[in-house]
């Protein structure tokens, strides 16, 4: 799969794509105590796409990943999955599905937040993971060029 594709593909499936910059974290348990997760708060720095009515409208987002760190009955629970954890005050390419019940944000079909001060682009899969040696610009260019074009599939 090209990066091309992967920006296609995750395009198509996200409500929002911006860049922006995480300022704080904060992990928690559900209602239920049975699944841990964190929310990060993330200045929008950029926004490249914004399509849905529960899109980005403001300067500041919530993004909701599974995982994290949470402190029960004494114990230090930490609960990992494939994603990893997002580092405060570095700066990603968000492709993101709105939470209409919660008004945060997720990753677009599981994709995580891409960091884009770094050398490569990051996807996991459930297989291993896939890197593509790129840059941000180039990134942006990518969701640039294919943001004005519409899927042609049904979601």
């Amino acid at each position: 799969r090209t990066l091309s594709d992967f920006v296609k593909s995750a395009n198509w499936g996200s409500d929002a794509i911006i860049m922006g910059s995480v300022v704080s974290k904060e992990s928690q348990l559900t209602d239920d105590g049975f699944y841990v997760f964190t929310d990060y708060t993330v200045n929008v720095e950029t926004s490249l796409k914004n399509d849905s009515k529960d899109s980005v409208k403001l300067k500041t987002i919530i993004f909701t990943q599974p995982g994290g760190k949470v402190l029960l009955n004494g114990h230090l629970v930490n609960a990992d999955n494939d994603s990893a954890p997002l580092t405060i005050g570095e700066v990603y390419l968000f492709f993101l599905k709105s939470v209409p019940t919660t008004g945060a944000f997720q990753a677009a079909f599981g994709k995580i937040a891409v960091p884009t001060n770094r050398d490569q682009l990051h996807t996991p899969t459930e297989e291993r993971p896939v890197y593509y040696e790129t840059d941000a610009a180039t990134i942006k260019e990518l969701v640039k060029a294919t943001v004005p074009n519409p899927c042609t599939s049904k979601r």
